[in-house]
């Protein structure tokens, strides 16, 4: 665990929709990405790299343990693989692979981290397998109980509660691994 003890200068900051805000700005010599949260944060160096603070309560900042912390903390078991994208739900965090791998951590009530029933809590980022273990995740998004992401190839996959139907796979009843959308594979979509 390598703890961030530096200040960080702030370069650049822009408001995104609801309460995301991305700051991009230089710490030890690097220029980081760095999406905020209500109450966490992750970043993202230019070299690949994720770090994140805040509330870890439900292990949404993947350093192993359900505790909060107040500066960056290298995501350690991320190392050795390049970081393409970082993001965030309410508990839950997620992040793709320069090869398309797609990583999720945090709280998994509903089914919302993909790595089926029974997992309440994941401390570590660990990759999602199923459907999406032989395709290329391109994009991701967590929503408040429930995850959709974008292959290579133009299809939608979704999971978690799909209370109102908001899966878009024809029913209400949560999925605890990613489901192609099946209304759209013929469809190629770009972002979710």
């Amino acid at each position: 665990q390598r703890a961030a003890d530096h200040r960080v200068h702030p370069v650049q900051h822009r408001q995104r929709e609801g309460h995301d805000v991305l700051f991009s700005l230089r710490f030890f010599g690097f220029r980081l990405n760095i999406e905020v949260q209500l109450f966490l944060h992750r970043c993202l160096g230019i070299a690949g790299e994720v770090f994140s603070w805040g509330r870890g309560l439900e292990g949404q900042l993947g350093h192993g343990r359900r505790t909060d912390e107040d500066r960056p903390v290298l995501l350690d078991t991320l190392q050795g693989r390049v970081i393409r994208a970082v993001c965030g739900g309410e508990n839950n965090s997620a992040c793709i692979t320069e090869l398309g791998i797609l990583y999720t951590w945090g709280s998994g009530d509903t089914g919302k981290l993909g790595h089926g029933r029974g997992s309440k809590f994941q401390l570590i980022p660990r990759a999602v397998h199923g459907e999406l273990g032989a395709q290329r995740v391109t994009q991701v998004s967590l929503g408040l109980a429930h995850s959709a992401c974008v292959t290579d190839r133009g299809l939608i996959y979704t999971w978690g509660g799909g209370w109102y139907g908001r899966l878009g796979l024809g029913s209400t009843e949560n999925q605890y691994v990613p489901c192609l959308v099946e209304a759209l594979k013929y469809r190629a979509m770009a972002s979710v």
